[in-house]
């Protein structure tokens, strides 16, 4: 099945009992199970009230659907929100994003080599170091930026998910260049994405414009849920 399709339930489960079973889980307060008219799930919404982290309840929901009947749910249905004490309820927290904390771009005139180092700030305030290098030319250096700065955030995510580099590309326009960049994110459990991201060139600092497209990209993609 591919990702995000629609699984029907099996004829001795109902809605009833999606519900039980995950307001069974830790940290489960209410949850309300959607089905369409052919009897596919469409969404969950669950109320939580621990402080467990919302990511952890999602994957949660999929292990305990996956064990009791085999339903592969689509993280994307799923929806958390927290109640703390005292409040109402208040939906998932948006997250911080992927910040850039530093640049350093070496020439190497001996060697015919140009090498960027990146270093990136993930949500969870962690720092990652990401290194590329490439011929001695102009024309690479947002390139090598770019990979500079996927590779370091590939180094942040969680359970072996991975950004590659797919295309980067510099667009003149009226108001100036602006750096274009595709990436493409894949998940332990197989599926994928494309996402794209773009930054202006600031004066001629195109290397920078790079890793900024690039998690600008990131920043925009909520795939680390």
């Amino acid at each position: 099945m591919a990702a995000g399709e629609n699984q029907d339930l099996p004829e001795e489960v109902n809605v009833a009992d999606i519900e039980a079973l995950l307001g069974q889980l830790a940290g489960i307060d209410a949850c309300r199970v959607v089905c369409n008219q052919w009897g596919a799930v469409e969404e969950i919404h669950i109320l939580t009230v621990d402080g467990r982290h919302p990511k952890q309840t999602v994957r949660d929901i999929e292990s305990a659907l996956a064990a009791k009947w085999g339903l592969q749910i689509d993280h994307k249905k799923i929806s958390v929100a927290q109640l703390e004490q005292g409040d109402p309820v208040q939906p998932q927290r948006a997250r911080e994003p992927f910040r850039l904390v530093s640049i350093n771009t070496i020439n190497r005139p001996g060697k015919m080599q140009v090498e960027t180092r990146v270093i990136i700030r993930s949500p969870e305030a962690r720092d990652m170091e990401g290194r590329a290098s490439s011929v001695l030319s102009p024309a690479q250096y947002g390139r090598v930026s770019a990979d500079a700065a996927v590779q370091a955030v590939t180094g942040l995510l969680e359970d072996g998910c991975s950004v590659h580099l797919e295309d980067l590309r510099v667009f003149t326009m009226t108001a100036g260049s602006v750096v274009v960049c595709q990436l493409s994110v894949i998940r332990t459990r197989g599926d994928s994405d494309i996402i794209a991201g773009v930054h202006p060139v600031q004066g001629e600092d195109l290397v920078r414009a790079a890793v900024e497209a690039v998690l600008a990209a990131v920043n925009s993609h909520q795939f680390l849920i």
